[in-house]
């Protein structure tokens, strides 16, 4: 019989538990509407908490209509070959080397240099040159930023044209 007594015992603690946790709810739930508290709030933060927002109207989106007539931003300048290039070869509009028969020429015409890094070319009479090579019986010995040094027979330095 003693058994019988101490498990209605548990049995009414165990309600008393289940049912408690519902009882702290209500009675702090009237508490709270009984008792006037401080809001924490401050009259903006109520404010923003009050808004409700206006119905926004959405404008329906009409479809794009691409012509076929439309051009590029960009303009394009269409060129003719007969104004950007010569009508004439090009050899014939060159300087001719002078040819005399295996005779030594020594003087020459420098139109242009162009140095860059170890390379070094130049055009004499006519003629793209670099260091080491002919023309006209004369060898290109050196090449510097505004004469070239020339070998035939002796030494003589030829000047770009426009400077001496």
């Amino acid at each position: 019989a003693s058994n019988y007594t101490g498990e209605t015992m548990m049995d009414g603690r165990l309600k008393i538990l289940a049912v408690l946790p519902f009882l702290l709810v209500i009675v702090s739930f009237i508490t709270t509407k009984v008792v006037n508290f401080e809001s924490a709030l401050t009259a903006k933060e109520k404010q923003v908490l009050e808004f409700t927002p206006e119905k926004i109207e959405m404008i329906e989106r009409q479809a794009l209509v691409v012509k076929n007539d439309l051009k590029g931003p960009i303009k394009t300048i269409k060129s003719t070959l007969s104004r950007d290039f010569p009508s004439k070869p090009l050899s014939a509009i060159a300087p001719q080397i002078a040819r005399n028969g295996g005779e030594k020429i020594i003087e020459g015409t420098v139109s242009l240099i162009v140095i860059g890094g170890e390379k070094k070319i130049a055009i004499v009479n006519g003629v793209v040159v670099k260091e080491g090579d002919s023309v006209g019986g004369m060898k290109i010995a050196k090449i510097e930023k505004d004469r070239i040094l020339i070998k035939s027979n002796g030494t003589k330095w030829l000047h770009l044209e426009g400077i001496k």
